[in-house]
């Protein structure tokens, strides 16, 4: 099963690198990130890296921005990423194609991403959230 991955993005520039390095370094990679910019300027930047397709929309409205990245979608398994997700580990994307190779039926999943050495952090500084 092919994936594609969409984020939609408003005034993200500084922190969307680490977020497209950390999709570069899954050990099952997408077939494809689809980057939804809303921010009222589009970025040369992001739009002239080759790892990604970019798609700038105004105005900013998330719902709307999703379904033009699904629109582009060429994968079986569309996965939407936060802007400011920080992922993990590397097998977020091979563990979401295995469960939809796994459970056929299934036509979507909801999933928060949790680091454990960060809830155990705000635990012993008695931070909740």
């Amino acid at each position: 099963m092919t994936l594609s991955v969409v984020i939609s993005t408003v005034n993200r520039q500084d922190i969307l690198p680490g977020l497209l390095r950390a999709c570069g370094r899954q050990t099952t990679p997408a077939e494809q990130i689809i980057l939804v910019d809303q921010t009222e300027i589009p970025s040369a930047t992001l739009r002239d890296r080759g790892d990604v397709v970019y798609l700038h929309h105004r105005p900013s409205n998330t719902p709307q921005a999703r379904n033009i990245g699904v629109a582009t979608a060429i994968g079986d398994i569309i996965l939407f990423l936060d802007d400011d997700v920080e992922l993990p580990d590397t097998h977020l994307f091979e563990h979401v194609r295995l469960f939809f190779t796994e459970h056929p039926a299934y036509v979507g999943l909801a999933l928060k991403i949790i680091d454990k050495n960060v809830e155990l952090n705000r635990e012993n500084q008695g931070v909740s959230g």
